[in-house]
């Protein structure tokens, strides 16, 4: 666990409680208590003709509220924790020296600046255990209380923040910035780390850009309603779990920076190639299908050099053109002198590709193609004595090593040979992937 994030609201005594929602009524068993109702449509029947708030209450009539049966039975009776006791749960993780788990703590109402500075001066809490996350009517407060501590300023949209903006919050020394994530783009999420900037999405639970796509864009900090289920997710991606998975000291594609000082402490994993990638290990050793064409790690795919070979994708052949919606010069068949023929056809679908095979076959046996020729020296014709009877002509494109398609039949399956030049690994281009 990186971090844990909750909201604090002030008491009636003037004491931080841990608490989210505006009132009391999702979260509580308030409505069961005597003169307070909280059926929809009901705010005028309570004391202050509005629903019951934190504000309302001492912290000693917090603590009798049922703060856990909505969430599952099973946490019935548990009551409102201060701000002050979760603080008090997290500094065990921040002994002997090591990075613990901060608590981001977002400010729902003014006046609690001064308040948390007296706990964490009293208390002696470690002064890195606690990140505020505040909107504009507390940022001013918590830089001249707490200066040193870290903090974050919440927007909503970060398209109304711009590159300025970006280094005011650096130069005034703020840690990082909260934001709705269905407007982030790879612009923005790199302006933030330009700057020093912890970026904090705040959309995992309230919808917006897809949490594989934000990892894409570097987005390293996420808030979730349904932690189990984040986890799972971020679990199946060992390039950025923070986790040496295959024990070469290395971590994740951006290496591990353990404190969130925009420090490196560990460096990044070579094998990781991009931030979704599933394993640190190398592709062609990991068991699974990375570039998902069916088989999987070497010598199987034929992508892969070795067991060492990070990128299992390798390199894949493309197809000639072929009458079938792959523009270009269609193969062609000429008489030569004698009995010659001259087969001539477009260049590859793929620019990577850098040689021919030619092959010939029995017409209506789509399946017996042998070599003419497994090099045409990278030539867009070949002459030849064709075989004898009826024969069909086939030109198939190379790459290093591998050669591309060979068309596909009535169904799409790829076709193959009776012999080949190379090893197939078709798929980079064309109507043959």
């Amino acid at each position: 666990m990186d971090w844990i994030e909750t909201d604090s609201w002030l008491s009636m005594d003037q004491v931080p409680m841990i608490h989210h929602d505006i009132d009391l009524c999702r979260t509580t068993n308030i409505g069961e208590w005597p003169g307070y109702d909280c059926s929809p449509g009901g705010e005028a029947n309570n004391p202050l003709g509005r629903f019951p708030r934190v504000k309302d209450f001492t912290m000693a009539e917090l603590k009798t509220l049922d703060c856990g049966s909505w969430f599952d039975p099973a946490f019935a009776g548990e009551p409102m924790p201060s701000l002050e006791e979760a603080l008090e749960l997290v500094q065990s993780t921040w002994q002997s020296g090591q990075v613990g788990v901060p608590l981001i703590v977002e400010i729902k109402d003014v006046g609690q600046a001064p308040i948390i500075r007296e706990i964490m001066e009293r208390r002696v809490f470690h002064p890195d255990s606690l990140i505020i996350w505040a909107r504009i009517h507390e940022w001013n407060a918590f830089q001249q209380e707490m200066p040193g501590t870290r903090r974050i300023r919440g927007y909503y949209d970060p398209r109304d923040l711009t590159e300025q903006d970006l280094a005011d919050l650096a130069a005034f020394g703020e840690y990082g910035i909260a934001a709705m994530s269905p407007w982030y783009t790879q612009e923005f999420v790199d302006l933030t780390k330009q700057y020093n900037l912890f970026l904090y999405s705040v959309a995992a639970a309230t919808g917006g850009m897809n949490f594989y796509d934000q990892v894409a864009l570097g987005v390293v900090g996420f808030h979730s309603q349904d932690p189990e289920n984040f986890l799972s997710s971020r679990s199946s991606l060992h390039c950025v779990d923070g986790i040496d998975n295959d024990g070469d000291g290395d971590i994740d594609f951006d290496g591990l920076d353990q404190n969130l000082d925009w420090t490196v402490d560990v460096p990044a994993d070579a094998e990781c190639l991009n931030r979704l990638d599933r394993a640190e290990i190398p592709q062609c050793s990991d068991g699974r299908d990375n570039d998902l064409d069916s088989y999987y790690d070497y010598p199987n795919d034929l992508g892969c050099v070795d067991a060492q070979d990070i990128d299992e994708s390798g390199p894949n052949a493309g197809e000639v053109p072929d009458g079938a919606g792959l523009p270009g010069q269609q193969l062609t068949v000429e008489w030569a002198a004698g009995d010659d023929i001259v087969i001539t056809w477009g260049t590859s679908c793929s620019p990577g590709d850098s040689d021919y095979g030619v092959y010939e076959g029995t017409l209506g046996s789509w399946s017996s193609a042998t070599p003419v020729t497994c090099s045409t020296a990278g030539a867009t014709s070949w002459p030849f004595t064709p075989s004898a009877g009826s024969r069909y002509y086939l030109v198939v494109p190379q790459a290093g090593n591998v050669e591309g398609s060979y068309g596909v039949d009535s169904s799409g399956v790829q076709r193959t040979g009776a012999s080949r030049c190379y090893p197939q690994a078709s798929g980079s281009c064309g109507n043959g992937i």
